[in-house]
């Protein structure tokens, strides 16, 4: 027999799985890349993304391009406990605007509006604007923090879509 799930619980798995999946986004375009960062010496690597989040709190002398532990598990879980948060909120912002069945593409198209939103008002306003020096944007080519959190919105978009429909009951949202 199946149990039932309490909402946070199943919005947590979603919005973890939509981080999960920005990370490796980040690290794979950032070692598919290999462009120069802000340090000299550093071209972007599958570490510099962690690296550099991990900058973040413990300063420039954590970020580097190749494999330490430390920042880089640090900056891991750095960035998925900010991604779980503002998931969090994107599931919400999905549900309050199609419902709690929405349909896939209506989701993901909300979703992708969110995370848009996400790189303009929290990195590029926000945390630029309150830290000034961003060794974690400059741990990749720019374009692909927003290509990462776009598609972090759309795979937020469809985990918030994926087992919504149960036999009989309509989705929300658009088509």
């Amino acid at each position: 027999m199946r149990t039932r799930q309490r909402p946070m619980e199943t919005g947590l798995r979603r919005a973890l799985g939509a981080a999960l999946f920005l990370a490796a986004s980040l690290v794979a375009i950032a070692e598919i890349a290999a462009e120069p960062t802000a340090e000299a010496g550093v071209r972007s690597s599958t570490w510099t993304p962690l690296r550099g989040v991990w900058s973040l709190v413990a300063g420039d002398a954590a970020f580097g391009g190749t494999l330490d532990l430390g920042p880089v598990l640090g900056g891991l879980a750095l960035l998925l406990i900010v991604a779980v948060a503002l998931g969090l909120a994107g599931l919400g912002l999905i549900a309050f605007l199609l419902g709690s069945r929405p349909q896939p593409v209506a989701a993901m198209t909300v979703g992708i509006a969110w995370g848009l939103i996400v790189q303009i008002l929290f990195i590029d306003l926000l945390v630029a604007t309150a830290l000034g020096h961003l060794p974690a944007y400059d741990s990749l080519p720019h374009w692909a923090w927003w290509l990462g959190l776009g598609t972090w919105g759309a795979a937020l978009g469809l985990l918030a879509s994926s087992g919504a429909a149960r036999a009989g009951e309509p989705r929300a949202g658009w088509a």
